[in-house]
């Protein structure tokens, strides 16, 4: 067990990207907005140091770990990298030993390895999704950076077009991530394998493995279909789907690719095998991939992305769990509890209109409620006040002058102002000792001035 500081999870429709649920944590009350949240409240969540209203799942830029390695996989399919002319032809297996050390590398981040350094043995590239081969993957950023007729950059471009790197403009202050051009052959296998600088949202991370499940469809999440009208249900405005770029994905990339992440739930040597091996559903496979994202000092990240059912995709998800450890052993539970519900049919993806009444009810109860608390703390403040100026008064029966007692009115802005008819003494201020109260006395000069 972790106790992860923070995470998101994503649900999207494939077909045009469609968010049907996001999730940030740690989270707030939502309907504390609904009518309007008073200032005092909202400063309470703003200064929380866990920062509940930071959106993780589509603020919070990452390291994808070997979530990404889906998109090394297919630039090295579409390029030819895996090819007939290639470094390695696409069905032929890699001897992977648990470590790596990339040539001409030195420092930290030199050598990958293996979850556990563990020696996969001959591995393609089916088997190096199923397993997540560091080894396989790193060898692939390497070869694009130093190999004849290759360059990163095609690692950078295929990464693009799948959506990294690019502002999502329908998703109110979604944040880009970044995908750096690798300075050298180490970055380059570092990217490759999801470390090093690249960066992606958990939005970011589900759009690609969505354009993957609709074979290369790549579209801009939307928040909403349309607005419609309360009492007719007639349609206002209508926000279309919105396709940014085609993918090119034959059969003969698809296949290996849709294959070892099936692998990863399916097969026992799929890194996601325990957590998929009691889901309530066999016709409802999913494909997923899992990461274990380096985050030092601190545990390491957990990440799962995945699509299912595996042959006809109608969900894509991830799950990025802070500070979590292993991401089979963390992440992928979670999206496994998730879509284990929607494949049984224990989970409605839209509320019905029923649910969603009681739900405006019990916001409206909570609107009324803190309305109610902030009126008892102004007439508290306000009798505060009055009691302060009587004090003031019967104490100086023969001061002159007019002077101000400010009360704040208990919703954080300008102080509302109680008049007195005598000061205490001309030319003097004094603040009392009780919270929130302030008297200003007016100088001797009668300028009104304090």
């Amino acid at each position: 067990p972790y106790n992860a500081p923070g995470g998101a999870m994503v649900l999207l429709d494939p077909d045009g990207s469609r968010i049907l649920a996001m999730a940030s944590y740690p989270t707030y009350d939502q309907r504390l907005f609904l009518g309007g949240i008073s200032q005092r409240a909202y400063d309470v969540l703003d200064t929380d140091e866990t920062k509940p209203l930071f959106d993780r799942a589509a603020q919070a830029e990452y390291a994808p770990g070997s979530t990404f390695k889906l998109i090394t996989a297919y630039a090295a399919l579409d390029s030819g990298l895996l090819g007939a002319r290639g470094y390695l032809k696409r069905s032929q297996f890699l001897v992977d030993e648990g470590t790596w050390a990339i040539p001409g590398c030195a420092g930290p981040g030199c050598v990958l390895r293996n979850a556990d350094n563990k020696d996969l043995g001959a591995v393609d590239l089916e088997l190096a999704i199923t397993e997540s081969s560091n080894v396989f993957f790193g060898q692939l950023g390497y070869q694009f950076n130093v190999r004849q007729g290759f360059q990163s950059q095609q690692l950078i471009d295929t990464a693009q077009d799948f959506g990294y790197g690019l502002d999502y403009a329908a998703v109110p202050n979604a944040n880009a991530g970044q995908v750096p051009v690798p300075a050298s052959a180490g970055e380059s296998a570092n990217m490759a394998v999801g470390q090093g600088f690249v960066l992606a949202t958990p939005l970011q991370i589900a759009n690609s493995y969505a354009a993957i499940a609709n074979r290369g469809q790549v579209y801009s999440p939307m928040l909403a279909e349309a607005v419609l009208d309360a009492a007719t249900n007639e349609v206002l405005v209508e926000f279309p789907t919105r396709l940014i770029h085609e993918l090119y994905m034959p059969d003969e990339f698809y296949g290996p690719l849709v294959d070892g992440l099936a692998g990863v739930t399916q097969s026992e040597e799929g890194t996601a095998y325990l957590a998929f091996e009691s889901f309530p559903s066999s016709s409802f496979t999913v494909c997923g991939k899992t990461g274990t994202v380096e985050n030092p000092p601190k545990q390491d990240n957990a990440a799962f992305a995945a699509f299912a059912p595996c042959r006809n995709p109608q969900y894509a998800a991830v799950a990025y769990i802070e500070q979590a450890g292993l991401g089979g052993d963390s992440a992928a539970p979670v999206v496994a509890a998730v879509f284990g519900r929607i494949a049984t049919g224990d989970i409605d993806v839209v509320p019905t209109e029923a649910e969603a009444d009681d739900l405006i009810s019990e916001a409206d109860a909570l609107a009324a409620e803190e309305a109610r608390l902030q009126s008892e703390v102004e007439a508290a403040a306000q009798a505060e006040a009055e009691q302060l100026a009587a004090e003031l008064a019967a104490a100086n029966p023969d001061g002159v002058g007019d002077f101000e007692v400010l009360v704040p009115d208990g919703s954080d802005q300008a102080a509302s102002p109680a008049r007195l008819d005598e000061a205490e003494a001309p030319g003097e201020s004094e603040e009392s000792d009780r919270d929130d109260v302030l008297v200003l006395v007016p100088d001797p000069e009668g300028d009104g001035e304090p």
